[in-house]
């Protein structure tokens, strides 16, 4: 479920490089946060005011309930959150010593005050780091044991050659994939102790709900991306190219949302070109997967309207680049005429989706939830 990591750039391996050789002997704590931390977070993908943003120095009222902690507000260090939904924390902590050689470690008190933030209603961050500089420390809030154990530990020199490890947890293009991983982990073991099997079917029925009714927040989030870029990013040429991405797994993402023309352009250029790509390497099965999920021939699934039209564009594109025929799933083992293809995906769109029955049932049951 991992999403596509774009490669570090050379600017950041080399600030990673320099991170790695700081001596934080006589840092304080604003030292180890304005220092290490703060282009730290940027190359994990967070900044202030954007879709991956970081807020520094928040305060938060406490509960009455909690004044025997001796404080009536929290200070945060750094709070990152995805579209405004705080997902965790990082609190700075002194690295001062007299012996770079024998850094101190991350002390228990300390971990307890990040975990007592991140239990805050308005915060409710499910993981947390507590940093030093020597140590960078990640915990989970719902795992960590009594001793405090972190989940990931990465001494300030190896920072640089570890990286990849903290931004597998929360880099702002990891941490919703590693979230929902996590999810899933949960409902294995809370359904594990179910007895009654139509139970399952129940809470099958209660997941697809609460999936259909996030899908309009999901198309609204993807609107200001593809309003505010004049050209597709850079990190979704890298996807589509990568040959380790199978086109066919990101058919929804290409294609399933608002998108202006010039982002269906050059998405339809590039995909284009992998798929001749493809052909000339004589895989058309890998192919055949793209088109059966695009033209919905092999398993019908929900879409929104604006999928219908986009790939419209791109059938019409690929026509204009003289693909003659094409291979999908669900119909026989002979290529496709790609004009008899196009002919019916026109009459799918045109005529309200009236050839495909299901995919119409599925449309209507959608615009009404």
């Amino acid at each position: 479920m991992k999403k596509y990591r774009p490669s570090l750039l050379e600017h950041e391996k080399q600030e990673l490089k320099s991170l790695s050789k700081l001596n934080f002997s006589n840092y304080k704590e604003t030292d180890v946060r304005e220092e290490f931390l703060r282009p730290l977070v940027r190359i994990l993908g967070y900044k202030k005011e954007s879709q991956y943003s970081v807020s520094t120095e928040d305060g938060y009222k406490l509960h009455p309930f909690f004044l025997s902690v001796g404080r009536t507000r929290v200070e945060l260090d750094y709070l990152c959150s995805i579209r405004k939904q705080y997902f965790w924390l990082i609190e700075a902590k002194p690295g001062k010593c007299k012996n770079p050689n024998n850094p101190p470690e991350i002390k228990a008190k300390e971990i307890e005050q990040a975990y007592f933030y991140s239990l805050h209603h308005e915060v409710n961050c499910p993981y947390f780091i507590v940093s030093n500089g020597w140590f960078t420390n990640l915990y989970s809030r719902d795992e960590i044991d009594a001793e405090g154990t972190p989940g990931l530990s990465i001494p300030h020199h190896e920072i640089a050659d570890r990286f990849m490890e903290l931004d597998g947890y929360v880099g702002a293009t990891q941490i919703l994939p590693f979230l929902k991983e996590k999810i899933l982990q949960q409902i294995r073991k809370t359904l594990s102790a179910e007895i009654v099997v139509d139970r399952l079917s129940e809470f099958h029925d209660e997941v697809e709900k609460a999936l259909a009714s996030v899908k309009p927040k999901v198309r609204e989030n993807l609107r200001p991306i593809v309003d505010q870029k004049p050209h597709i990013h850079q990190s979704l040429v890298d996807m589509i190219r990568d040959p380790e991405i199978k086109l066919f797994q990101i058919v929804s993402q290409l294609f399933d949302g608002p998108a202006p023309r010039y982002y269906l352009k050059q998405v339809s250029e590039e995909v284009s070109s992998r798929i001749m790509s493809d052909e000339v390497e004589r895989a058309p099965s890998r192919s055949a997967l793209f088109f059966s999920q695009l033209l919905l021939t092999d398993k019908t699934y929900s879409v929104s309207h604006n999928f219908y039209f986009n790939v419209l564009y791109f059938l019409l594109y690929l026509r204009g680049r003289g693909i003659n025929a094409i291979y999908a799933f669900g119909k026989g083992r002979d290529p496709l005429d790609f004009d008899e293809a196009l002919k019916g995906y026109l009459d799918l769109t045109l005529f309200h989706l009236k050839p495909n029955e299901v995919q119409r049932v599925l449309w209507l049951v959608e615009r009404e939830t």
